[in-house]
């Protein structure tokens, strides 16, 4: 695991005006989600074993079962 970890918004992939505070906030737990998976859940283990087997294209990092609880 690395020493930091960075939460990184690209708003230029976003379309239309400036994002207002809601989409900041739901986009915030969004990856604060990812980031609990990583620390907490298997995700780091389902994408080696995908990275492994050279299956990339099925690995989702939505369809985790942490994921999938956490983001009801």
């Amino acid at each position: 695991m690395p020493s930091k970890h960075y939460l990184i918004i690209n708003v230029s992939r976003i379309k239309g005006d400036y994002p207002n505070f809601s989409f900041i906030v739901n986009a915030l737990r969004h990856e604060m989600i990812h980031y609990l998976d990583t620390i907490k859940g298997d995700l780091l283990f389902q994408f080696k074993t995908k990275f492994d087997a050279k299956d990339l294209k099925s690995f989702d990092e939505h369809k985790t079962d942490i994921f999938m609880k956490k983001s009801k």
